[in-house]
């Protein structure tokens, strides 16, 4: 052979993975002289084939391949599940969905009490009638909302997101500072648990 030092291909060659080497090698009587020349020599010098050329020592095992990409794909899916609920967001739907529900009884009851002309007026003509309203328009949200984050629906996720972020704002406003830190702690539960377990696919 030749000097390996003036041969192009030889760096080129011997970047290849050693089953990308075989294949090559076996296709080496397709390359012009110099690139089958590296070829040759590399897989000689990984201890790949012989020195007659006729006897290939390490072939590439791509069922053994296949069973490790197989294992780490199975391992991931072991430590991120998608679809499996973790325990703090079921407290978090059992617990809000039920403070949600009674909350959304209670002003229901007393809303009923009133007549329908008084209870026109009072949500219509009074600021305090349309804050009513409106947080019976959150407190429905929140009930469908924690339905959807019970299912792990990413859309619960977002909806519960926006949710806080207004329940925030109104505590910032009456200086409730205890339950705005708590309700960010809770946005960032759910944000984190939306990237590793909340699915986008609808289930059943």
């Amino acid at each position: 052979m030749s000097n390996l030092k003036n041969n192009v291909y030889y760096d080129r060659i011997n970047n290849l993975s050693d089953e990308e080497l075989l294949k090559a090698f076996g296709l080496r009587n397709e390359y012009q002289a110099e690139a089958k020349e590296a070829i040759i020599a590399v897989s000689q010098e990984r201890n790949l084939v012989d020195t007659n050329l006729e006897v290939i020592i390490k072939e590439p095992n791509y069922e053994e391949e296949e069973e490790i990409e197989s294992v780490n794909e199975n391992r991931e899916h072991q430590v991120i599940e998608p679809g499996k609920r973790p325990p703090i967001i079921t407290f978090i739907c059992i617990f809000g969905a039920i403070f949600s529900t009674v909350l959304l009884l209670s002003i229901l009851l007393v809303l009923l009490s009133l007549d329908i002309s008084a209870l026109i007026n009072f949500l219509t003509q009074t600021l305090k009638g349309v804050f009513l309203l409106s947080y019976v328009i959150i407190l429905l949200a929140s009930i469908v909302t924690f339905v959807g984050l019970w299912k792990m629906r990413k859309w619960a996720a977002w909806s519960y997101i926006v949710l806080q972020i207004i329940a925030i704002l109104y505590n910032l406003y009456n200086q409730e500072f205890v339950s705005a830190l708590v309700r960010i702690a809770m946005i960032g539960v759910i944000i984190y648990h939306s990237k590793h377990y909340i699915s986008t696919a609808s289930r059943r």
